[in-house]
């Protein structure tokens, strides 16, 4: 289960979500990973959350 809170609408969610859902890039996973190999910190549980909302 994740720790964090499930949102209705797209001004909650992340950057690469929002961009996501409008159609602006075809995939999260990518773009995460990719901050994540430029030294971004960013956990498996918002890995997960981000990908989740992505419909990912």
């Amino acid at each position: 289960m994740c720790p964090f809170p499930r949102y209705s609408d797209d001004r909650d969610r992340g950057a690469l979500v929002l961009a996501k859902r409008r159609g602006l890039i075809p995939a999260v996973a990518e773009p995460l990973q990719a901050l994540r190999d430029a030294g971004l910190w960013i956990s498996e549980d918002v890995m997960t959350l981000l990908k989740h909302q992505a419909g990912e």
